[in-house]
């Protein structure tokens, strides 16, 4: 059945409810290997750092970034990359070579 009428089938419900329970089915499963700071911030000790830099500059790329810079750069130009998004590759370097080693002792 079509409904264009802004109200949800029962199928819509039906998929959006098994979604969410196989999250909170998957939390609960995965929640058990978690059994220090260190398991959840870094993998067990198993982040790289270059892996910690690409995880940091993935979780980046949202839609403030995507918007944001696209909006800044049309407005300002190039310049306006270097202090919307400069300054965080400057805190990931930093984040990666000297926060990353502290966490990991």
């Amino acid at each position: 059945m079509l409904n264009l009428g802004g109200q949800l089938d029962r199928l819509d419900c039906a998929v959006v409810g098994a979604y969410l329970l196989g999250m909170v089915a998957l939390g609960a499963v995965l929640a058990t290997r978690i059994r220090a700071f260190k398991d959840y911030f870094l993998a067990s000790g198993a982040l790289t750092t270059p892996l910690l830099v690409c995880t940091l500059v993935s979780s980046y790329y949202g839609i403030d970034v995507t918007f944001g810079t696209s909006e800044s750069g049309y407005y300002y130009g190039v310049v306006a990359w270097f202090w919307y998004s400069l300054p965080y590759y400057f805190f990931i370097a930093f984040a990666a070579l000297v926060i990353a080693p502290r966490l990991r002792a």
